[in-house]
């Protein structure tokens, strides 16, 4: 048994139980040479109804890995949707494109992505935007996945 201060370590980073039932998992790893100035950190709430995905830093070709591993957590019990907190995000390249694009393809319904300028502009210059509902807050976001 484990107490609800407790950290779990698992495959994706740092798994925190809270006592109303959504686990955190927190995710840091550097997307270039460990430099501090380039980290990407994950964070993943782990509702079974509305999983979470906080991100922040940069999206690259190295550090999107991390971004799928936590995505595939959060889809892992089939949940209807995923929300993406991207508002942290201030690079979003191809690869995190690629990565996003096909999380939305394992939803039913499709991903509420908050997404920050860096993120929405790619987002629409390659018409991926289609395949996400962009919200413009996290509260919205996650009214939108009540609805």
């Amino acid at each position: 048994m484990v107490s609800s201060d407790a950290s779990i370590e698992t495959g994706a980073g740092v798994v925190n139980p809270s006592p109303n039932g959504v686990n955190r998992t927190n995710v840091e790893g550097s997307s270039l040479m460990n430099a501090p100035d380039q980290l990407l950190r994950i964070r993943l709430d782990e509702d079974p109804a509305n999983p979470v995905v906080t991100v922040s830093g940069e999206i690259d070709v190295t550090s999107a890995p991390m971004l799928e591993r936590v995505l595939r957590q959060a889809l892992a019990p089939n949940p209807r949707t995923v929300v993406v907190d991207m508002t942290g995000v201030s690079f979003l390249g191809s690869a995190g494109i690629t990565v996003l694009a096909a999380a939305a393809q394992q939803c039913r319904e499709l991903p509420r992505v908050v997404a920050s300028y860096p993120v929405r502009r790619p987002l629409e210059i390659t018409g991926a935007d289609t395949l996400f509902v962009l919200c413009d807050s996290l509260d919205t976001a996650l009214a939108a996945t009540r609805s």
